[in-house]
């Protein structure tokens, strides 16, 4: 599924008047009601494509790619020669063999969201007792 086909999960909501409604019902707070509801909307909506953006962000599985030589040979001697066989020989990472190779990547490392727990279920866990060896 890419990025573009999740479409806008709050559709063509609109709650504007439209122009059959007559003037006299924007009399009153009529418009400022309107108002309100069109900021809601909005607000709806930018929520909405924030929690698209950072559901892609998240599953995206395009952040790493293969190099494949015809032999571990040249597959050492590509590591050795390039200076980053103390990285590794399979999975290395990028930001360190940029580092190496005199590459600034721009781009911050995205953030790791750390879980809170909520104290008051807490106490719904238990941890596993340990066997008294005697």
């Amino acid at each position: 599924m890419k990025r573009d086909d999740w479409g806008d999960d709050l559709g063509d909501l609109d709650f504007g008047l439209g122009p059959d409604k007559k003037e006299a019902e924007l009399k009153g707070g009529g418009e400022k009601a309107r108002a309100q509801i069109s900021e809601t909307l909005r607000r709806f909506r930018d929520r909405a494509k924030a929690e698209k953006k950072k559901f892609w962000d998240n599953v995206d599985s395009e952040y790493w790619f293969a190099v494949c030589f015809q032999s571990r040979e040249q597959k050492e001697e590509f590591l050795r020669l390039a200076k980053i066989e103390g990285l590794g020989d399979k999975y290395l990472d990028g930001l360190e063999v940029a580092k190496k190779m005199g590459i600034r990547i721009s781009h911050l490392t995205p953030p790791i969201h750390k879980r809170r727990i909520d104290q008051s279920w807490a106490g719904f866990v238990s941890s596993p007792k340990k066997e008294n060896k005697e």
